[in-house]
């Protein structure tokens, strides 16, 4: 049966590298998910259709150079369901080597996305936002899951002072994770108001959080949601399972002292922290 005699059809999944005959754009699909096919395939399929009630976008791939990684965010925003977009995910298996001169640039290819809820790539790419950060929020008023992925240590992070002015215009957002800079903290949590009240669960995949407390105390009075700091796709550094553990003490004694200042919360966390600190001490 041609797919053509399917008007009903609404899902496509395609697991093999063969050629599509039937133009999908006759079709009214709302999900696209390929597995195992060659990128160059997907890029055909993808500028042969025009697809303009997709919602979703899946591709997992085993291997994805820059250069098609780029020209695949170029075809998914010149198609048709660029204002109908609301989930993207792309991934790959293979980690290609890299001389970390050269970064992928992802927001700027998405920024016409407006219903976007979750954008996920792990493209073991080195992947650039920095200075797209804002201007990406504020084009994703809907997102609530951004998952940036990437194997490399040397891609460029983002002050959390960046990332507050950034989070001020999505306040959905559920999930983070993007190369978050925990070396050179650039805020005073004592003097900051902020508070992101829907994120609820903060990737920390960076092996360097020389001051865990510091960064403990941001997640605890600034997300005051999060009840997950994982390492992601990484195994747990010490500092990140200790950020974990001070806020999980912390909330629980919040749960029944709702009372205290912001100085006598401080004076517990650091009190929990030195605990924390005996305990993990004696863990290793």
């Amino acid at each position: 049966m041609h797919l053509s005699a399917t008007p009903t059809l609404f899902e496509v999944k395609i697991l093999a590298s063969r050629d599509i005959h039937c133009p999908l754009d006759k079709l009214n699909l709302t999900t696209l998910s390929f597995r195992g096919i060659e990128v160059a395939a997907v890029l055909t399929i993808i500028e042969r259709s025009k697809l303009p009630s997709l919602k979703e976008f899946e591709m997992h791939a085993h291997v994805l150079s820059q250069t098609e990684a780029e020209h695949l965010f170029r075809a998914l925003s010149r198609c048709k369901a660029s204002q109908t977009f609301e989930n993207i995910n792309i991934s790959s298996e293979m980690k290609l080597g890299s001389t970390g001169d050269d970064y992928l640039m992802v927001v700027g290819q998405f920024l016409c996305f407006k219903q976007l809820h979750t954008l996920r790539l792990s493209v073991r790419l080195p992947i650039y936002i920095n200075n797209d950060l804002f201007e990406a929020m504020t084009s994703w008023p809907h997102i609530r899951f951004l998952l940036l992925v990437s194997p490399y240590s040397y891609t460029p992070t983002i002050m959390f002072r960046r990332l507050f002015t950034a989070l001020h215009q999505c306040p959905r957002l559920h999930a983070l994770d993007i190369p978050l800079d925990t070396v050179n903290i650039d805020i005073d949590h004592t003097d900051e108001s902020f508070q992101h009240a829907s994120l609820q669960e903060l990737i920390l995949a960076t092996s360097r959080i020389p001051d865990v407390e510091a960064v403990a105390r941001i997640v605890i009075l600034m997300f005051p949601s999060v009840d997950q700091v994982s390492p992601g796709h990484k195994c747990p550094t010490r500092g990140c399972i200790e950020v974990q553990r001070r806020r999980e003490r912390f909330s629980f004694r919040a749960s029944w002292d709702s009372g205290r200042t912001r100085g006598c919360i401080d004076a517990q966390i650091h009190l929990d922290s030195l605990r924390a600190s005996a305990n993990l001490d004696r863990s290793i």
